[in-house]
């Protein structure tokens, strides 16, 4: 959430002081079985919380009497907007706020260290400091007052990306004021050893959900007693044992998806037009599968996919839902909250629905948007689709450009593929946004050079963001970092700057790492990091001209007109005959074996076109495949050639 997020006309929104508590009287907590769910900052504030709303649905399914409350939306309002949204989509600033609140003895040096590690990183600082600490402090205080905390028995704060801190806080403030209530902790960020280190390091917290929380919480709030024999008996749940350590968790997750009811954001809605906020700016996510089809291919629970991925290390399998529960989701967007702005949560677009609920969405009487991950193993139908069902943006799992390096990382795809599907979204008008991860470790200099041999042919597809390379907890690296090329000694070697004394880095999910510049082979990043910026460079000035491509035909139907700027002097060329027949026969990865059926009669030709197209950059190979790099021109209204002829949407 930033600036964009606005508040309706004067006299419409009211201070987060005013928000409505939650209806229901004191009751007596003894005689109750009711819950609070809690999503607390620094979550983006336009998204709900999926988390705290699929649980509240399964908790009431099973005639739980359970609330949700998506703090991190009103403190937003009181926070500010802008500034809630910078922090938001940062690390360090959201977290030492919190934990300099948490530990008000030592708020002074929890913000100097951190403010210090962002100065040094080259970002800006000035929000991690004393003047955002008090604001978070009136901010937070005018959230809990809007709670009737003495009506619950039990309080559930979901701890996600950049709500460890916040979380933490609202532990220990709530245990003060509130003695009665027990206190559960769950989310992506305490899975594996961050939850066994949050149980025994935050006395506050009562139990750790780690792993899928429909099941536990459900059996929780059913459980007669909060013995740790009872508890231990429940599968996802970490529980103090007898000596106060954190006892483990029995691992199950909910294979039935299409047994969950859908999530109930109602709360979050209703508080958002309390405070004249349109609901078109909500983004509204949407879980079409559980865990990685990739990192899960094999079925045995065992980690396998991409290297430094740590999110689906707490789960057994993937599993997708029925598309119609799918479907009846993206409904309620529209329906139920009159939002179209679809964002689905998964690993990335799950293959087995990705036309059926591209179409959908296409064919939707809404007006949708859509922003997903994906796969680079992207094809034509499924990028038209995209474009089709309204992708305003969507995240390319590139992480690098060297085959070598890819398999490195076992991400699964080339170099190729990565290319032809940063290709494939510029060339629909797929608006694409990825990484390349720099300091890797175990990459070699051969990896690397040949990366940057290939970038600046690149230079007229959309550029990427750098990404230095960070450490998931409970990641392939982090469990055996040795046989990834990462030196033991450097994990965990630092403490992280946000963190109060008597706290262990094992509480968190990203891991700090001790620089190795010699190991890391720094030179040859620090010149990708060069190449990355000189093409952002050129990025930008095309746009500025209103040039969308760096690379671009138009076919005159014996010629292509190349317009190549991928420097700052554009140069046209016209390319006829065998080279205009390459170009357009690789629109998408073509084996050597099928160009050679262009030339029947001269197999020599194709070498020799392939050699001017190799000349001019026009083109990239790998092993006998070849992929051409220019994209159709735009038309002057802006519509991409592609998208020209290709029939509608059959109505769903």
């Amino acid at each position: 959430m930033g600036a964009g997020f606005a508040r309706g006309p004067p006299g419409t929104g009211r201070g987060p002081a005013a928000v409505r508590p939650l209806p229901g009287g004191v009751n007596t907590v003894s005689a109750r079985k009711n819950i609070l769910l809690v999503s607390p900052p620094w979550r983006l504030a336009s998204w709900p919380s999926l988390a705290i709303a699929a649980l509240k649905s399964a908790l009431t399914a099973a005639g739980i009497e359970a609330h949700a409350a998506h703090l991190h939306l009103p403190f937003a309002l009181a926070f500010g907007p802008d500034d809630y949204g910078r922090i938001a989509q940062g690390w360090e600033t959201g977290e030492a706020l919190f934990f300099a609140l948490a530990y008000p003895e030592q708020a002074s040096a929890i913000l100097a260290r951190s403010a210090d590690a962002i100065a040094r990183r080259g970002e800006c600082a000035a929000l991690c400091g004393a003047e955002s600490l008090e604001a978070a402090r009136r901010a937070i205080d005018g959230c809990l007052a809007t709670l009737n905390l003495d009506r619950y028995a039990v309080i559930g704060l979901s701890v996600g990306a950049l709500q460890l801190g916040a979380s933490i806080y609202l532990a220990r403030r709530l245990r003060r004021s509130h003695p009665h209530l027990r206190i559960i902790c769950g989310g992506s960020s305490l899975v594996g050893q961050a939850g066994a280190a949050l149980l025994a390091q935050i006395p506050e917290v009562d139990l750790v959900v780690d792993g899928e929380g429909e099941e536990a919480l459900v059996r929780v709030m059913q459980a007669p007693d909060w013995s740790a024999a009872t508890l231990a008996a429940i599968p996802n749940v970490r529980c103090r044992d007898p000596d106060d350590g954190a006892g483990p968790a029995r691992r199950r997750d909910v294979y039935g998806l299409a047994t969950l009811p859908p999530p109930d954001f109602d709360e979050y809605f209703a508080l958002l037009h309390s405070e004249g906020v349109p609901s078109l700016d909500v983004v509204y996510p949407i879980e079409a599968s559980r865990g990685c089809a990739w990192e899960h291919r094999r079925g045995d629970g065992q980690l396998r996919g991409c290297t430094f991925c740590g999110l689906y290390r707490g789960s057994n399998g993937y599993r997708d839902k029925p598309f119609a529960r799918i479907a009846e989701e993206v409904n309620r967007a529209s329906d139920r909250y009159a939002t179209l702005e679809l964002s689905l949560t998964d690993a990335y677009l799950p293959s087995v629905h990705a036309l059926p609920l591209l179409d959908h969405i296409a064919a939707h009487p809404a007006d949708f948007t859509l922003f997903c991950e994906l796969r680079c193993d992207l094809d034509r139908k499924t990028v038209l689709a995209l474009a089709r069902a309204g992708a305003r943006q969507v995240q390319l799992g590139v992480e690098a450009l060297d085959t070598g390096l890819l398999r490195h990382m076992v991400k699964g795809t080339r170099m190729i593929d990565n290319v032809q599907s940063i290709k494939l979204c510029a060339a629909y008008g797929v608006p694409a946004q990825y990484n390349l991860i720099t300091h890797f470790p175990g990459a070699t200099v051969a990896q690397i050079e040949r990366t940057l041999a290939l970038l600046p042919d690149l230079f007229g597809l959309p550029a990427p963001t750098l990404a230095h390379f960070y450490l998931d907890r409970g990641s392939r690296i982090f469990r055996d970092p040795e046989a990834h090329g990462l030196a033991a000694g450097r994990i965990d070697a630092e403490k992280l700057p946000f963190l109060p004394a008597e706290l262990g880095n094992d509480l968190c999910q990203v891991v700090p790492i001790a620089p190795d510049d010699a190991g890391d082979h720094a030179g040859h990043w620090a010149r990708l990091e060069v190449l990355v910026g000189q093409w952002r460079a050129l990025e930008g000035a095309r746009h500025a001209a209103g040039r969308t491509h760096g690379l671009s035909f138009r076919d005159t139907g014996r010629t292509l007109a190349v317009l190549d700027a991928r420097q700052a002097e554009p140069v046209t060329l016209s390319l006829g005959g065998a080279l205009r027949a390459i170009l357009l026969a690789c629109e998408t990865i073509v084996p050597r074996h099928r160009l050679q059926s262009l030339f029947p009669d001269d197999p020599a030709r194709l070498d020799e076109a392939l050699a001017v197209l190799r000349a001019h950059r026009l083109i990239v190979e790998e092993k006998d495949l070849v992929l051409a790099l220019p994209v159709a021109a735009p038309l002057p209204s802006g519509v991409q050639p592609a998208m020209i002829g290709a029939q509608p949407m059959a109505a769903a």
